[in-house]
């Protein structure tokens, strides 16, 4: 992959401030508790970073709601680390082997081993004609989005920080989120998503030939969220002594960078003459299911294809009838899209022409997927 260090550790160290408060409904106590302030890694899982969050606020409830599971919201809307279902989409001129492999992979966690799909007609799994365009609408296994992609997702007008979130223990949504039994749930999913980046990008060369030991630097790396309580600024401003202990905070964020780029490295290289099979990508709009399809990072000419050819790509109704409609209007068409929508990753706005190969190596997220969101 292209060397732009700078870029990685920019997207690594990516941190957001929030403010989490217990709802006021259930605070048992006379007085409610002070606010907590975490400096959160974009790139981590709410339920990897909110135990002190629960051993902060679960003396202020009611007893009878103390074991219970501790859920947060942004301005009443629930806020889903993860889910079950969503839309995955795959369109292809022309069904092929890697297609079909593809598709068993992302149904092999809802119905059963890879071994037992094989035995299934092409035709049967993908519901269209071999050699037919593929297109299909299916449920998917749990979803854990990371904190970044949900403050992409919700924060869309009022950009003031901190990230205000409401803290609950009561009243479970259960229509509207699924319970997190385990951190080991969410590290089951973090590398089910790697294994399935690797079957876009190298056919699952890379992890194919990776140790247990490699699937645990990725895992124990990704964990560099050690959160960072605000009061320790406070406290920097107090006593500068202190000094010491943000520097060995500041070292203990690098020394995770380093942990897991030194494996993260080979599932982001390409060959010299060659990109990656797929660009593994999941696109995000409203509180839509996401959608992904197969886009590759060339043309068919050999052309490298940019973030503007990739929304075309997966949201072709959208932009050809803005197109034609600015076009009737004498409008220039160029970008059209991009003028009514915006799409952020990492709360950036990449240019629409970035390269989809360079983005993939510098703007993925630890499971190794493009997180795109869609802000109309």
């Amino acid at each position: 992959m292209a060397n732009d260090r700078e870029v990685l550790r920019e997207i690594w160290e990516g941190r957001l401030p929030i403010c989490f408060q217990l709802d006021s409904e259930e605070v048992y106590d006379l007085q409610a508790p002070d606010p907590y302030y975490l400096m959160v890694p974009r790139l981590s899982y709410f339920p990897l970073v909110t135990d002190k969050i629960r051993k902060h606020f679960i003396r202020h409830v009611h007893p009878d709601k103390q074991e219970a599971e501790m859920w947060l919201d942004y301005n009443g809307q629930p806020l889903k680390w993860w889910v079950l279902s969503s839309t995955i989409e795959i369109k292809h001129r022309k069904t092929t082997h890697d297609t079909y492999w593809i598709f068993l992979l992302l149904l092999q966690p809802t119905l059963g081993s890879t071994a037992n799909l094989a035995s299934m007609p092409l035709n049967a799994c993908l519901g269209t004609q071999t050699g037919s365009d593929a297109r299909c609408v299916m449920h998917h296994w749990a979803l854990h989005y990371p904190i970044g992609v949900l403050f992409d997702m919700y924060v869309t007008t009022d950009l003031q920080l901190p990230w205000n979130i409401t803290v609950h223990f009561d009243k479970f949504p259960e229509d509207e989120l699924l319970h997190c039994p385990s951190r080991d749930a969410v590290e089951s999913h973090f590398m089910a998503c790697v294994k399935e980046a690797d079957v876009l990008k190298h056919r699952s060369q890379v992890v194919s030939n990776m140790q247990k030991k490699d699937h645990n630097q990725l895992w124990l790396g990704l964990q560099n969220g050690e959160t960072v309580n605000k009061s320790l600024f406070h406290s920097l401003r107090r006593k500068p002594e202190d000094g010491d202990r943000l520097t060995h905070t500041l070292t203990f964020f690098t020394d995770k960078f380093d942990q897991f780029w030194a494996v993260n490295r080979k599932l982001m290289e390409a060959s010299a003459d060659e990109a990656f099979k797929y660009i593994p990508f999941r696109c995000y709009h409203g509180d839509e299911a996401f959608v992904q399809r197969l886009v590759r990072p060339v043309t068919e000419e050999g052309h490298r294809k940019t973030l503007k050819d990739l929304v075309h790509e997966v949201f072709p109704e959208e932009t050809e009838g803005r197109k034609t409609q600015h076009l009737l209007s004498t409008i220039c068409c160029f970008n059209v899209f991009f003028v009514a929508a915006r799409v952020i990753t990492h709360g950036i706005e990449p240019p629409c022409e970035t390269p989809l190969q360079w983005m993939s190596e510098h703007l993925s997220y630890p499971d190794n997927f493009l997180h795109l969101c869609i802000q109309a």
